[in-house]
C-alpha cells in the first residue's frame, strides 16, 4: 500500500514538474494583442511588462509609456493587431484578428511613403540601440 502511494506521489510530481512550463507558456505568455494590452494594463509594474520584452530589446520599452498606458482612465477604443512586411520600398500592414485561436485576415493595406520611411528610420534606429 505504501509503495502504491510513493509511486502516486511521484507521478504527481513528475506531472507537476512537466505542467509548470505549460502552464506558463499557456496561461501567463500573453498569445495575441488583446491579451498583451491586459497584460500590460494590469501589470503591477514595470518590472512585470518588462519581463515579457524579447531579450535584447529592452531599450524599445519605456516605463514612461508604460505608466501612459496604465494610468489611464480611457479604455482602448479597439486593440488592433498587425504584421508588417517590409521590402526594398514598399510597407505592407495585415491586419489580423486579435483574441482568436488561429489568425483571420481582417485587412491588407500597402502603407503610404511617409508610413514606410518611418518604420524604415525605426527599424534603423532599434538596429542601432542593438548593435
Amino acid at each position: 500500500m505504501k509503495e502504491k502511494r510513493n509511486r502516486v506521489l511521484l507521478f504527481l510530481v513528475c506531472m507537476m514538474i512537466v505542467a509548470v512550463p505549460f502552464i506558463y507558456k499557456v496561461v501567463i505568455q500573453p498569445k495575441n494583442a488583446l491579451e498583451m494590452y491586459q497584460m500590460v494594463k494590469f501589470a503591477e509594474d514595470f518590472n512585470e511588462v518588462s519581463g515579457h520584452v524579447l531579450e535584447g530589446y529592452e531599450g524599445n520599452v519605456s516605463e514612461e509609456l508604460y505608466n501612459e498606458v496604465k494610468n489611464t482612465d480611457l479604455s482602448p477604443e479597439k486593440v488592433r493587431q498587425f504584421t508588417v512586411f517590409e521590402y526594398e520600398n514598399e510597407t505592407y500592414f495585415i491586419e489580423t484578428s486579435p483574441g482568436t485561436m488561429k489568425l483571420k485576415v481582417l485587412g491588407l493595406d500597402k502603407v503610404p511613403e511617409e508610413v514606410h520611411e518611418y518604420l524604415k528610420d525605426l527599424n534603423e534606429e532599434i538596429e542601432v540601440i542593438h548593435e
